[in-house]
């Protein structure tokens, strides 16, 4: 499983708002289409904070809290958008 981008910068160094980030970079200009896989690889990247804080530190903090929204967003839109369950299967809910 890999992210749709190679990436670019990390930093756990506090910058602005952030307590640290990671930025990618697009290999290549594509459509703004996105597959199952590419959205599923989105949501496991972003949760890498939340899973680095639990396993290094052995607890966690409000700093993933952005990465739990977006996933928490990304996986909705997944199921209730795109239809992308295989248990409720291509349905709408939107």
């Amino acid at each position: 499983l890999k992210p749709k981008e190679p990436v670019q910068f990390i930093t756990i160094i506090p910058r602005g708002p952030t307590g640290g980030m990671t930025v990618y970079r697009p290999e290549e200009d594509k459509e703004s289409y996105a597959s199952r896989g590419e959205m599923f690889a989105d949501i496991v990247v972003g949760l890498g904070g939340r899973i680095a804080e639990k396993l290094i530190m052995d607890d966690i903090s409000t700093g993933a809290s952005g990465d739990i929204q977006s996933a928490t967003r990304t996986a909705r839109a997944m199921v209730t958008v795109y239809g992308f369950s295989d248990r409720l299967g291509p349905i709408s809910f939107a």
